[in-house]
């Protein structure tokens, strides 16, 4: 059921970076297509100190591991990973408009 449903998405993993006076910063890798299913869990609207966002959780399937803190297609953020059947489950998460569902 999942593999038909896999598309390619970009993947970019989380690297720390020093400089050459070697202060360290975070970025991310260039950007990698790994087959995935993502679907959307919940979206709940976030109105702490008058923002209107909107905190989505979706959840994703694929047969390639994937590093907590990865960012997917520039917007989801892999918060939790584990080994399922055949491959690996993620819990993603965003912040901002509402993403459409996948």
């Amino acid at each position: 059921m999942y593999f038909s449903r896999m598309k390619q998405h970009t993947v970019q993993e989380p690297i720390e970076i020093a400089d050459e006076m070697n202060y360290k910063h975070s970025d991310y890798t260039e950007p990698t297509p790994i087959p995935l299913y993502i679907t959307r869990t919940s979206n709940t609207q976030y109105t702490a100190n008058e923002t209107n966002l909107m905190l989505g959780q979706f959840s994703a399937y694929s047969t390639e591991e994937i590093k907590v803190g990865s960012l997917i297609d520039g917007k989801y953020v892999v918060e939790d990973a584990f080994p399922a059947k055949d491959g690996f489950a993620y819990y993603l998460s965003t912040l901002g408009k509402e993403t459409p569902y996948e």
